[in-house]
């Protein structure tokens, strides 16, 4: 048996922690909540951003990030089951990827070619690196979270952007 869901689902995320499975929908702008198991939906959440493209939920956050196409992260309390904040980023937001040791959120921004680092802990923009227009994915690949600082950050992207290309 098929689960209706709200709208159309862009990304799903497995959390342990709360054994739920959580998808974001694009057009109904918001986040589902599903059993794993069978995927009923327990719930959803409504955003004030457009486009909820990639999601990340850090293990022991209790939050969800939702980079949205927008312009903006839009975070979201599990507990509260309701959206904190909408940070505003320079463009449309690709994947995040979350680097809980440091509480970064990273995210690709294509247009106009930047990777924003958001604070996940403050909720807010720590800054925006300079990457090359149509920057699309961030994935851990490219970094490794047991040394990888803000700094350290430029060259390693654009050298696996390079890979990439080559």
């Amino acid at each position: 048996m098929a689960t209706e869901l709200p709208g159309r689902p862009r990304w799903f995320i497995y959390d342990r922690i709360s054994d739920l499975t959580f998808a974001n929908i694009r057009y109904y702008a918001g986040l589902a909540m599903l059993e794993p198991g069978n995927l009923i939906q327990r719930s959803s959440i409504p955003v004030s951003v457009p486009g909820p493209n990639g999601l990340n939920i850090p293990e022991t956050s209790g939050r969800a990030f939702l980079a949205c196409d927008g312009k903006a992260m839009v975070v979201v309390e599990l507990n509260r089951l309701e959206e904190v904040v909408a940070v505003p980023t320079a463009g449309e937001p690709e994947l995040i990827w979350c680097n809980s040791q440091e509480d970064r959120l990273y995210s690709a921004i294509g247009s106009p070619g930047v990777v924003s680092v958001n604070d996940s802990g403050k909720l807010m923009l720590h800054e925006e690196i300079e990457m090359e227009e149509g920057v699309r994915t961030v994935t851990p690949s490219i970094w490794d979270s047991r040394s990888c600082t803000t700094s350290s950050l430029r060259p390693t992207v654009r050298q696996s952007i390079m890979k990439s290309r080559a």
